[in-house]
């Protein structure tokens, strides 16, 4: 089977909380030990991701700092930490980090003029608002195609959460794949799902109805159009229409081990819901009197299409398949961000 070439960019690893236990990274580390991938790693991208799991380890220290002083809390056995512990921390899972990945050094970013040209020209990765201080990205993905070029290879696949590794133009990076996707392709591979999509199968039915009754509890409650009417009273909602589908093929595996599979299981969610509410513009309270002299509803009917996920858990050992999260939370931010 042929190997993948693999850059991943800093973005992924913010995202993925870094080198937690069966997370995305440690499954790409565990891919490139077994011969499966070559992670490449450029120096610099090294030391970004160092800088930014710092500062994500001293903001959660702060946070703890503060909490300690809470008198409420006093009694909690909190663990006693200090920034060196963080920077020890840092470091040593920086150290570990290069144990999985083939590390591309600063040789490989020479080209100091190419770089530069795309900054006077406003061309990936500088192309977006606030993108100016992009550099370290630029001679990132240089090093990448260079040691491309050096080594013959044709197919460098770039994994970034970052919009400009998108837009970048290069004959050898593809930056068209979904880290989530790639990953869950990869570990599909070398697993055994048979058992997983038989209880699948076999769940669906109840599954569906369950995730119905949750989106309709969700849509008919007036609490769930509070925030997006700045908290103007809601008086009545009608639940028009709505339909969830679930397709059992389409699932992401997102965690893999010897006992269990975590998997994301994609549905949508198309409904329209009247909400009636109180309208602050042309209603009027008496401040004086602590009264509402005059008060009026109005009307807006939402008509949307959403896509959800919902967070499975199979057990090998035990051949069961277990809901750990319908994502009803993610759909009621998914209304809350984008109607009215």
């Amino acid at each position: 089977m042929e190997k993948d070439y693999v850059f991943v960019d800093t973005s992924v690893f913010c995202k993925t909380n870094y080198f937690v236990k069966d997370g995305t990274i440690s499954h790409l580390f565990q891919l490139h030990d077994k011969g499966r991938i070559i992670l490449l790693m450029p120096t610099i991208t090294k030391r970004e991701v160092q800088k930014h799991y710092k500062q994500d380890l001293v903001e959660q220290f702060d946070k703890l700092s503060r909490l300690h002083k809470l008198k409420n809390i006093e009694t909690y056995n909190l663990p006693i930490m200090n920034k060196d512990d963080i920077y020890k921390e840092v470091n040593c899972k920086i150290s570990e980090m290069m144990n999985h990945v083939c590390e591309l050094d600063y040789s490989y970013c020479q080209d100091v003029e190419a770089v530069f040209e795309k900054y006077f020209e406003k061309q990936y990765p500088f192309a977006g608002k606030g993108k100016e201080k992009e550099f370290p990205d630029a001679f990132a993905l240089q090093a990448i195609e260079k040691y491309a070029a050096d080594n013959q290879i044709k197919k460098v696949i770039v994994l970034s959460e970052d919009g400009d590794m998108a837009g970048y133009q290069s004959p050898v990076l593809d930056t068209s794949e979904d880290y989530k996707m790639y990953l869950s392709r990869k570990l599909k591979e070398d697993a055994d799902l048979s058992g997983f999509e038989e209880a699948l199968n076999d769940s669906l039915p109840n599954l569906e109805r369950q995730l119905n009754l949750k989106v309709e509890a969700l849509l008919t409650n007036p609490g769930t159009y509070q925030e997006v009417i700045n908290l103007n009273e809601v008086s009545d909602v009608s639940l028009n229409e709505f339909v969830v589908t679930l397709n059992s093929n389409d699932y992401y595996i997102t965690s893999i081990n010897e006992h269990s599979i975590d998997i994301d299981l994609h549905a949508k969610v198309e409904f329209s819901v009247s909400v009636e509410y109180l309208d602050l513009e042309s209603s009027y309270y008496d401040r004086e009197y602590n009264q509402w002299l005059a008060r009026n509803y109005v009307f807006n009917t939402i008509e949307r299409s959403d896509n959800i996920v919902v967070q499975l858990k199979y057990s090998i050992d035990m051949l069961h398949l277990e809901v750990i999260d319908y994502g009803i939370d993610n759909l009621e931010d998914e209304i809350n961000g984008r109607i009215f």
